[in-house]
Parts: C-alpha cells; structure tokens; sequence
C-alpha cells in the first residue's frame, strides 16, 4: 500500500510540475572531510532554497532530509552519522530563512498548501544520480513540524518526527483556545512578526488552520513515522495525537520520554532528576527506524514505548519507591481502568460527594497567576515545585489523603467541571500535581480552556452570568506512578501567565479588549453537579524478583538494584492470558498458565534487560527492568 501510494504520488507530481528544477551549485569541504555540495534548489514559484549535500562517496545511497529554519550550520557531526552508516543527508534552509530565497511563513509553505517546498525537494532529491530512489525526513521542533507537513503533502519511505506540533491551532498558537505567548515568542526570535497579527487574526479554527493541521490528511498519509515525544514538552500532543490518529495504518512508532522540549538528553527535567535510563538514544534509535524502512533490516520491538514516571530525586529529597521505567504497549492509550477522583470541599477521593456545595475565587487578569514550570518552550519548564501557586487567593485546592497503594496512570487526564462565572467569557486552568512526602507540590500536568470555546473551537459560545455549565479540561497524556504515601493535588485557577495571554472576561476577540473585567468564578461539586477527575489507571505488572543481589536463585542482601549470580525464576503476577519474557529484545519464554514464570538460565555478564508482555485479549502491555548478572551457564 505504501509503495502503490507512493508511485501514484511520484507520477501525479511528474504531471503537474512539467518544468525543470533549477539549480546552481557550489563545492566546499567540511573540517572532518565530508564532501559537501551546496545549491540553490528552485521551487515551483521561483523561489530558491539553499540545501547543502553530504555523501558518502560515488554511489547511490538512500537519503535523508532536514529541513531548517535555524541555519544549515552546525550539522557536521550529524552528516558523520549518517554518511557513515550509509545515507545520504540534505540539509535545506526553509524559505525564509538561513540563506534561502522569500519570506518565512512559519510552515504555510512546506505542506499541502498553493506552495510545496517540502514536496518540490523531495522531487529534486529523487532526480539526483546519487539517489537511490528512498527518501526519510528527519528533525525535531520545528523540523519535525516540516516533516509533518512534507508526509501529509506527498508519502515518502519513512519518517522520524520529535517533539513536534502536528495542529498548529491545538499543540502551537492557541491550546484549549487561548493564545499561547510562548509561540508568540519562537516567532520573534525567528524574526517572523509578521506572522503574529495573521494568527491572530485567526483566534477560531477555521480553514486557514486545516492547511497546518495534519488530521486533515490523516486518510492520506501512508509514511511510516517514528514520533518522539516528551511528557514535558510543550508539543507533547501534537505528537500522541499524530501517533493516535495514525496508528490504524500499523507502521507508526511512537516514544514518549520524561522530557521537556530542550532536555532529551539531560537528566534534570525542572526540579526532578531522573536515572540514566531515561537519556534518549537517538542514534540507536534513528538507525533502527531508517534501516528497517530504507535497508530492510529487521528489529523487533512492540509500536509503543512509554517512561513510566516514578518517584524522583531532587535538589532535597532521594527517591525511594517505584517508577521511573519503561513500558511498551501495542496501542496508544494502553488499556486502563477509567476511574473519577470526585472534588469535594477542598478535598479528592474516589468516593461520591453526596451533597451539592461550590468553590469561588475572584480573578483579576491584571494580576495573573503565574507560570511555573510546565510544558513551555521559551520559559522554565518541567516539574516544577508550585507553593507559590497555592499561596494564592486565586487558586483553588483540592487534595486526597496520602496514597495507601501505589497508583499507576497513562493515557489522557481529563478534568470533568461544573462551573459558573459573573464574566461572558473566562479561562480554567487547572494543574494536577504529584506531592511527595516532605509536603511539596510538583506539576506533572496540565490544561487550560476558554470557556467560549467549551462546545468547540470553531465557534464561540459565551457565558450567561451566573448560569451553571458543564465543560471538560484536558490535562494531556501522562505516565506516572503516584506511589504510597504521595497525595494527588489539583490546582484550579484562571491563568497561567506569561505561557498564556490573559483572558481579559470581556469577550472581545484576541488582544482586542480595551479594559480587564474581575470575574467571580466558581467550581460546583457534589449532588448533581459531580466535577471530577478521569484518571485512566493501568494494572501494575509485578515482577518478582526486581530488587536485591540473589546467589543461585536465593537472596543474599537488600539493594536498590537487581544484581543476579547464576541462575534464577522471574515470576510475574498480573491479570491477564498469556505472558512473553523477552531478555536485551530477544523472546525467550511464553507462558500461559499462572503463575507466570520464567527460568532465567542465560548466558550473561553485565547489564541486561528485560521486557514482560502481558496479554488480555487483543490489548498487550509491558515493563522493562534493568538488572546485572553474571551467569556462565
């Protein structure tokens, strides 16, 4: 299906664009020797877009793109990787920018709009003697959001997308239909302005957002794509929602890590500090995308991967209990039990609230709450510790009582309220926190939703005063263990300034307000009006052993790690039919009967991995521990 859609594209462009590409050329010679050409590559409109060319040497290679708006400087040791592994790079300035020709219009022209510079490159690459006829796209941030435009443009072989917006209405300019400040902020640095007062202008979705919105063409695209994401990073939707809409295709991928948009390869994510485990290996994992789809080299791994968000260590606290893994599923979201966390009086638990009660607060948009830390992209981002958040008259607090049994969520947190407010329009934002037991508070997610925009973005429905209404918060996906005695807190508030505009109570368009209003907002529970929490809670895999140094099958001493000294059985408890041991990604046990065991008699010296699939029905789920050994058998 991939290869017949690809073909009929090829030959659907040869119709349509019947001129020669232009080009003109230059040779320099990069400082590790790789040979780089550069050209003024023309689009269909004239418009000449620099790109440099490294290759590996006089053949014909598969090739990778990456399309930039930062400057085609600075990718030498990325050129290393790949020519030495052999591919191919192009590395192109988007229009507008670095040294290409026109006016940058922030992705308007490297999708499926009147221009197609994505397309038209990938049509000049295919022509070039030292193709082989395969092309992939590669990047992150706004790379990756021209990679997302060039796949619902035209299909190619293969993509890896990170960190990237897909609906530039949702994930980018105005989420939950708010303008979000930080976008505002990308454009200016890139020198881009001008493109401020075209959004704007655009404050509903509205057929200019279809042409950067890439569910548009979710029945179109057939391209394989890597998407990797971060559960603190300001495009974390934009990549589930492009991996969710996609997945039915089945040759999507998708990696969510603990990281915000600029920390993939730190361990420090805002206040928390995470282990080792959760660095992102990009190389590996480039490597394994692109030569499966462009060299036919098999690897087997389930299409979903996920860090499991444990208790971590900060600048005042060590980390003690579980988490902090990954884990593997064959969809996204996993299977889950959906549970309600109801809202009481200041108050969170799984019981009903039998009778009817209401919190307000006064909320003056000139004295905003604050933003901190978050999924931001120019501000401080990340779990960050939120007291004086709560300090605030204007932030309501709802907490449960410290956690008896570990909890264990992934997939999207929906915040489900019942509301009023004295204003026609206001914003709700809300911030679900993970409180450890030395009391402080850390932001793990988040949402915010004009609350004209409550039925749909497309329109706008205000406020009568006064009047009741019901409306829902998405605080996005989220994979994390609220261990015992951890509370869960939910901050409700207004604002979340200066990631967002503020939200004048007025009802005027964006920007448009001539003055602030104060608005009495209230949030109702109990009785008939049950605000809540949907939490999608999954079953925890206990596998056994996981911590201590064992000697033939029998523990010798407590550790916070797993050391194995010759032989030993991995037993799993879950409810489930079947049962897969995989050790370092190779299957090496099933079992369908419980319990579920495994015989560990491998040959092993050093750090070892192993993945546990457990299987009900259709639906699979798995945990990967980490553990040294050191058997001769």
């Amino acid at each position: 299906m991939v290869k017949k859609t690809y073909l009929f594209s090829f030959l659907f462009l040869l119709l349509i664009l019947p001129f020669p590409f232009k080009i003109e050329k230059t040779t320099n010679l990069i400082l590790n020797q790789i040979p780089k050409e550069t050209y003024m590559v023309e689009m269909r409109d004239g418009i000449k877009l620099a790109t440099d060319v490294y290759l590996p040497g006089n053949g014909k290679y598969p090739v990778v793109l990456i399309r930039t708006p930062y400057g085609r400087e600075g990718f030498e040791d990325i050129a290393g990787f790949f020519t030495k592994n052999g591919y191919a790079l192009v590395v192109q300035d988007i229009r507008g920018t670095g040294e290409s020709e026109g006016i940058f219009r922030a992705f308007l022209d490297d999708g499926w709009n009147e221009l197609q510079d994505g397309n038209d490159t990938v049509e000049w690459i295919l022509k070039q003697d030292w193709c082989n006829g395969r092309v992939a796209i590669w990047g992150g941030s706004a790379m990756g959001i021209a990679g997302y435009m060039l796949v619902g443009c035209r299909n190619i072989d293969c993509a890896l997308v990170a960190i990237a917006a897909s609906n530039l209405y949702e994930h980018a300019m105005y989420p939950g239909g708010e303008f979000r400040i930080d976008a505002e902020e990308w454009l200016k640095d890139r020198k881009a302005d001008y493109m401020i007062d075209v959004f704007l202008q655009h404050y509903n979705y509205d057929n200019f957002w279809k042409q950067l919105d890439l569910s548009t063409r979710y029945d179109f695209v057939e391209t394989p794509i890597y998407h990797v994401g971060g559960w603190f990073d300001i495009f974390a939707e934009g990549i589930i929602d492009a991996f969710v809409g996609l997945q039915n295709k089945e040759n999507q991928k998708l990696v969510m890590g603990p990281w915000t948009h600029e920390g993939m390869f730190s361990l420090k994510q805002g206040d928390f500090i995470f282990p080792p485990n959760s660095i992102f290996d990009a190389s590996q994992e480039t490597l394994k995308w692109f030569d499966y789809w462009m060299k036919g080299i098999e690897f087997n791994e389930p299409p979903v991967k996920f860090y499991m968000i444990g208790e971590c260590s900060t600048e005042n606290y060590m980390a003690k209990e579980e988490g902090n893994e990954w884990w593997y599923s064959n969809e996204w979201p996993p299977m889950a039990n959906k549970r309600k966390l109801f809202l009481g009086d200041g108050t969170l638990g799984f019981e009903k609230i039998p009778n009817e009660g209401y919190n307000e607060y006064l909320y003056n948009p000139a004295n905003p709450a604050p933003t901190i830390g978050g999924r931001n992209l120019v501000w401080e981002a990340g779990p960050k510790e939120q007291s004086e958040l709560e300090a605030r008259d204007d932030v309501l607090v709802y907490v449960t009582p410290p956690l008896n049994e570990s909890i264990a969520v992934a997939g999207e947190i929906k915040l489900h309220l019942w509301i009023s407010s004295s204003c026609k329009d206001t914003d709700f934002v809300a911030k679900l926190c993970d409180v450890y037991p030395d009391g402080k508070s850390y932001l793990i997610s988040e949402g915010i939703l004009m609350a004209r925009h409550r039925k749909s973005f497309e329109r706008e429905d205000f406020l009568e005063e006064g009047k009741i209404y019901e409306i829902n918060v998405s605080l996005g996906n989220i994979a994390i263990m609220f261990n015992r005695g951890h509370r869960i807190k939910l901050f409700i508030t207004s604002s979340n300034y200066p990631a967002y505009e503020r939200n004048p109570k007025t009802g005027d368009a964006i920007r448009k307000n001539e003055h602030y209003e104060i608005a009495r907002n209230r949030i109702y529970f109990g009785g008939k009006y049950d605000s809540y929490i949907e939490l999608p809670i999954i079953e925890k895999i206990e596998i056994s052993p996981t911590k201590g140094i064992y000697f033939a099958g029998r523990k010798l001493l407590n550790a916070d790690f797993l050391f194995i000294i010759g032989k030993i059985n991995f037993e799993v408890m879950a409810s489930c039919d079947k049962v897969i041991f995989y050790l370092n990604n190779e299957k090496k046990w099933e079992d369908d009967n419980q319990p579920f065991t495994w015989h560990f008699d491998e040959f092993a010296i050093g750090k070892q991995k192993m993945r546990v699939e457990i299987y009900k029905d259709k639906h699979m789920i798995g945990r990967e521990i980490e553990f040294f050994a050191f058997n001769l058998s």
